[in-house]
């Protein structure tokens, strides 16, 4: 079924009939280019799904531009601002059972890449969208049903090549007698990747997220770009009563003259405020980028205002709704990670309160930290950057064999020594992403944690005397404890599941100072020659299941 209804609204999703379109066009492809295929040959693997990434964007793309027909992409428009509405209330705790969660996340993502295009393209608007969306509804669910099996091959591809990258050869290919192109996923890994994701879900209760932030962001605009963000809004204040308007287009001079004639906002001060909220022809990705680079500020999550170039002139089409959720999401998903609107960065004022979101974002996950060692009685210091002895100075950790100390805490009842690294890492959706971010992690991030352990234990006989000043009426000798690196992430990662130090989020922290925290072990089954091998894997669970493959 390809139109789905899910919590009262209409979801567009693919079915056989678009498999049959594509996917037999794509193995005639795959064969003729790669007449042997070795699944031996980890970087053919590689080459083969990057190149089939490529046939899928291509496909997308002339599927996109063969539509100039505002009506089309006002369609698109009105399906995504009901995907908002969904997806508000899925973070209230409602189901969209039985449709599959990651599937209208894709869903999503397929939208925006669809709106994103209509940038670029010379569209014509009759004299009324509505009447053009009604006269060719069943042509454009087609359409949309099209592009969501393209979009969802070319973002499964790319997470198979983050998959390849990050796991090393857990996919491969096989070609029926029919000629026609299986997708594979080595087993046990394809297990893995299940439990990953349904574990996933079990942290994002207690992400930390700036309550205060969006209106920080409209008091900093207001001071720095002279313009009232909710004023410069109020022209979609008519969707209120009237839901339809949103499908109506808006000259992008008659929104700037608006606020002229309305609020005595200069021309200036309009084109610069809008110039940071729109995605145009001239700043818009790719569709390869913007599925690879999905965070970037140039994506319609964080420009609500798509200026198209039509018969009628340059015009915006945007939704309250989507107002709304770009907001929220430049203010807590973007900012304080570096990502503000490239025009305004340069702003006097703008720019040091983007600098200070930057700066001060970590603070937010370290007090959530606290609060739950001060709740539990452990005792803990935090940002230390140095040791008190019995007798004599302070001495300094903050050193280039090891540096500042987010937290130190101490788990008597197991006699551990943790130091405990905070990273309010930035909330990601897919392995694309997560690729980029576990390189960091690996590279820099896990021996620089461990550096700072190997600190603690030469220096322990002084974090002893430490700790004896800050807690002087404990009489405990920590000076033989064991000492342990960890993280504290915000958001949950790879590194959470396959990381070389551990990893905990506020939710698992939390378990493990009450001291209930179990970590999660799988069963795999190996197949061998003579007998099958079953153990427990625990993590990091690819690392782990690697090597009891290779040692047979």
């Amino acid at each position: 079924m390809a139109v789905h209804h899910i919590l009262g609204r209409n979801v567009i999703w693919w079915e056989d009939k678009n498999l049959n379109k594509y996917w037999t066009k794509y193995s005639n492809y795959i064969t003729q280019k790669f007449p042997v295929i070795d699944n031996s040959n980890h970087e053919q693997i590689i080459e083969i799904f990057k190149d089939s990434f490529g046939f899928f964007v291509n496909e997308f793309e002339t599927e996109i531009k063969a539509e100039t027909n505002v009506a089309f992409f006002a369609f698109a428009l009105g399906l995504h601002d009901t995907s908002i509405e969904i997806y508000l209330e899925q973070l209230n705790g409602a189901s969209i059972a039985p449709f599959d969660e990651g599937d209208f996340a894709t869903y999503r993502r397929i939208l925006k890449l669809i709106l994103e295009q209509s940038c670029d393209i010379n569209l014509v608007a009759g004299v009324n969208l509505l009447n053009d969306m009604s006269a060719n509804r069943i042509f454009y669910k087609d359409k949309i049903e099209d592009l969501m099996y393209l979009g969802l091959w070319i973002y499964s591809f790319a997470e198979h090549v983050a998959h390849m990258d990050l796991m090393d050869p857990i996919h491969g290919l096989e070609i029926g007698e029919d000629g026609i192109v299986s997708i594979l996923t080595n087993q046990p890994f394809g297990f893995l990747i299940d439990r990953i994701k349904e574990d996933y879900n079990t942290h994002s209760g207690k992400v930390v997220v700036d309550t205060i932030g969006v209106e920080e962001f409209k008091i900093a605009v207001e001071a720095h770009l002279g313009v009232n963000y909710d004023n410069a809004g109020q022209f979609l204040h008519g969707q209120v009563a009237n839901p339809n308007q949103k499908f109506g287009l808006i000259p992008y001079q008659g929104l700037k003259n608006h606020g002229i004639e309305n609020f005595g906002y200069s021309e200036n001060q309009m084109e610069t405020f809008y110039s940071g909220l729109v995605l145009s022809r001239a700043n818009k990705l790719t569709i390869m980028d913007s599925v690879l680079n999905p965070q970037k500020n140039k994506r319609y999550i964080y420009r609500p205002l798509l200026l198209l170039n039509t018969n009628l002139g340059e015009c915006i089409m945007v939704s309250l709704s989507k107002w709304s959720e770009s907001v929220t999401t430049l203010t807590t998903n973007a900012i304080p990670w570096g990502y503000s609107p490239t025009e305004w960065v340069n702003i006097d004022g703008f720019n040091q309160f983007a600098q200070n979101k930057i700066d001060n974002h970590d603070k937010l996950l370290e007090d959530e930290a606290e609060k739950i060692f001060i709740n539990e009685s452990f005792k803990f210091d935090r940002n230390v950057k140095s040791f008190k002895p019995l007798k004599g100075d302070n001495i300094s950790c903050d050193v280039p064999e090891a540096g500042e100390m987010d937290f130190i805490f101490i788990d008597e009842e197991n006699q551990i020594i943790y130091v405990l690294e905070c990273k309010h890492n930035r909330s990601r959706f897919d392995m694309v992403s997560y690729r980029k971010e576990f390189s960091n992690f690996t590279k820099t991030y896990e021996p620089r944690l461990e550096s700072k352990v190997k600190w603690v234990e030469q220096n322990i006989e002084l974090v002893n005397e430490h700790f004896g000043h800050l807690y002087p009426k404990s009489q405990i000798d920590i000076s033989k404890f064991a000492v342990k690196g960890v993280f504290l992430i915000n958001a949950p990662n790879f590194n959470l599941y396959n990381g070389n130090l551990p990893y905990y989020t506020l939710t698992t922290l939390e378990q493990l100072i009450q001291g209930n925290y179990v970590e999660q072990k799988y069963e795999i089954t190996l197949e061998r020659d003579t007998e099958n091998l079953t153990f427990l894997v625990e993590k990091p669970y690819f690392t782990n299941t690697h090597r009891a493959i290779n040692e047979g």
